[in-house]
Order: C-alpha cells, then structure tokens, then sequence
C-alpha cells in the first residue's frame, strides 16, 4: 500500500514537473514601471541625431531616452522574469541605426547562453538570434560602415558577423585565456582590425583580413574596459583580490601597442570613452571616492574635470557631442549629461521611488529605507492608515518615510 501511495504521488510530481511551465507561461508577470531603470546600467549609445540615447540594463530592458526632455521614448522588453536569466551586459548600434545587436546570459543552458539577438530598432522586435558562443556575451562592436559586428564572450573567443551577409559567422579568434570584456574594431588602411581586451590582461591586434593577431600587449591586472581613438588605445580595470590595493590606472597605447602614458587615478576607473574628435577621454569609477574624470588627450592626458555626483559604482560612460558627457550609475541608476568644462549637470535621467535595502515590522506597523544601515519605522500608524495618507499626500511610500519616519 505505502508503495502504491509514493508511485502515485511520484507520478503527480512528475506531472507537476512537466506542466507547471506551460501552466504558467501565459500568466502575467507584475512589473514595477518607475519610470527608469531598476538595476545597474551597462551600456550607453548616443544617436545620430544628438538628441537620443539607448541604454541597457541588468533589469533586463533596453530604453531610448530623449535628453531633452529626460523622458522615455522606447523600451524594449528581451526576457523578463525572475533569475538572472536575461541580463543585458552588451550592446551595440549600426551605423545606420536600423540593427541594435544584444548580448548578455540569455538562457539556463549553454546553448542559449551566448545567443545574440538582433532587434530591429524601429518595430522593436527581435530579427534574427546569433548562435554560437558557448558563455555570455560581454561586448559588441560594429564596424563604422556596418559591414561587421564583432562579439566577445566569456568562452574566451571572439566572433566576426557579416551584417550584409544576415549576420553570418565568419570567422573566430581564440587567443585570449580568460573572459573577453571589451572589443572594439575599426577599418584601417584596407583591413579591418579588431582590438579586444581581457580579464587575463592581454589587449590584442586582431587583422580581419588575415586572420591572425597582430600584436600583443599584456598589463598586470585584469582587464575591463577599452576606448579607440583615431590615435590612441585606452585599457583599464583591475579585478579581484587586486581592488585593494592595486594599481589604480589607465594605460594609454599607440595603435602600434607601444605604451606611452599611465593615468594613476584614486577612484579605480572603470567605462572609458573618447569624444568624437578623439580629443577627450572620460573614465567611469568603480571605487571610492566616486568620480568620473575627463582627460586633455592634447595635453598629456591632463585631467580637466572631475564629476563627483555619484554615491557608488558608475563605470558606464559615453559623449553625447564633444562638450557633453554621459555617465551611468549609483545606487538609483541615474543617468547625468553634463558639461565636461564645468562639470555642471545639462540633465538628470532617473526613476521614481528609491531601492529598499532594509524593513522593520512592529505589531501593525512597518518601515523601510533605502540606507542599508538604517531600519526606518513608523509608530502608532497600522499599514492601511499609512498607504491612505501616503496616497493622499500624493507620496510614494518610499518618500513618506524618507520624510516623516525617525
């Protein structure tokens, strides 16, 4: 009898196994709609038109902002969901606007891990999905004539798509030992040359035309971001055990890898960025104190401006034009244009609300803060009394305690 009673309760466990995601795959899911993004940033592209920016996000959306107006004029929704599954590390514009390449962990197996999707900007909607990377995509690249988008993973490799060609494959190169985090590649005296940088602290030349590496230059720690200009290559990140205590710098190359100067900044830089005329550099931070830096390109990597408006990581950076710098992060996710003379803020891009880091339940009552060290709490004021009074204030009820609780 016991054996009949587990076989059977064996079997609705399978069955449960079975059905239950197609039980629930129709099934709404609830989002919150803040109005901006609700985890860490990870990329930034400016527009042709000097107007417009596209933003990824670790909260699984892609958004287009107008800086104008700071107001949201697209958002993309990939893969949205509980789990890491989704998550946006990459991604990356042709020329002529109309493909938007996406990479990141897209999937539970490996298999799907390394897919990237190909969104047609305007409708929004998914194109095509690029399959052959066996771990997540880190970086993307498009070639300034859109022939070529190039990809690099965490399987070590890099990819070469032929846009005009339905993204095709063609070809792959395997030098790196560890994580590829940045690549960029640029056409040069008839070649397409790639240029990717890795955690296993190698930045390597890459001829597309010959399929084979150029030259090699290897720094001391891992790294994480890389920016080109028409005259120089800039390299950064330190990872690890390495943060303490390591060696907080930018190093800057010849595009013949011949290195030439060493940025030493106290804020571990991480996101690096060129002006469009090549004459600037804008580095992120990843380490207190938070600050992101503009450099004098012209004038030995002279730092100009320090831009200290963030309270934790902001590696993500970009120019909107040659006087206006783009920087992502803190812990609301803002997003800053500012004046890379002045330092002074043109616009402010951010949600309503705040994170809750911490909750206090007495009786009836209960508090929440955005201060991971702080618990706010609320007296004599049961639950429903105090949404009723936040919604007649016109408050969120992250904002009423932020103002009324001690």
């Amino acid at each position: 009898m016991r054996h009949r009673i587990y076989c059977f309760f064996t079997l609705i466990s399978i069955y449960i196994l079975i059905t239950a995601p197609f039980a629930f795959a129709d099934l709404p899911i609830l989002k919150l709609n803040t109005g901006g993004h609700m985890a860490s940033i990870t990329n930034v592209i400016p527009m042709k038109d000097g107007r417009h920016i596209i933003t990824s996000s670790m909260d699984k959306t892609i958004r287009i902002w107008d800086t104008v107006t700071g107001m949201e004029t697209q958002k993309i929704l990939g893969q949205i969901g509980g789990g890491p599954e989704g998550v946006i590390f990459a991604i990356a514009l042709s020329p002529d606007e109309r493909w938007l390449a996406v990479g990141g962990w897209f999937g539970q197996s490996v298999d799907t891990w390394g897919n990237i999707r190909i969104y047609d900007l305007k409708t929004g909607r998914i194109s095509r999905v690029l399959r052959s990377h066996q771990s997540t995509v880190n970086c993307l690249s498009v070639s300034s004539d859109g022939r070529y988008l190039v990809s690099g993973s965490a399987d070590t490799t890099l990819k070469v798509w032929d846009i005009s060609d339905k993204f095709s494959l063609v070809n792959t190169f395997k030098k790196h030992t560890n994580t590829v985090s940045a690549v960029s590649i640029i056409k040069e005296d008839g070649d397409y040359k790639i240029i990717s940088a890795g955690v296993d602290g190698k930045v390597i030349l890459w001829s597309l035309n010959e399929k084979s590496v150029l030259k090699t230059y290897v720094h001391t720690t891992g790294l994480l971001s890389l920016a080109v200009s028409v005259g120089y290559i800039a390299v950064t990140g330190v990872i690890g055990s390495n943060i303490v205590g390591g060696s907080y710098n930018i190093v800057i190359l010849e595009h013949n890898f011949k290195p030439i100067k060493e940025i030493v900044s106290d804020t571990l830089p991480l996101g690096l960025s060129f002006s469009p005329d090549g004459k600037l550099l804008l580095a992120g931070t990843q380490y207190p104190p938070f600050a992101a830096k503009v450099y004098d390109s012209q004038n030995g990597f002279k730092e100009i401006v320090s831009f200290k408006k963030f309270d934790y990581v902001a590696g993500t950076v970009a120019f909107l034009d040659n006087r206006t710098a783009i920087t992502a992060g803190g812990t609301h996710n803002e997003i800053y244009l500012w004046d890379i003379n002045t330092g002074d803020i043109k616009r402010q891009i951010k949600g309503i609300g705040n994170e809750v880091w911490s909750v206090g339940i007495k009786g009836k009552d209960i508090g929440f803060g955005y201060e991971d060290t702080l618990i706010f709490k609320k007296q004599n004021l049961a639950l429903e009394n105090f949404q009723k009074q936040a919604a007649s204030e016109n408050m969120s009820i992250n904002k009423y305690f932020d103002n009324k609780a001690a």
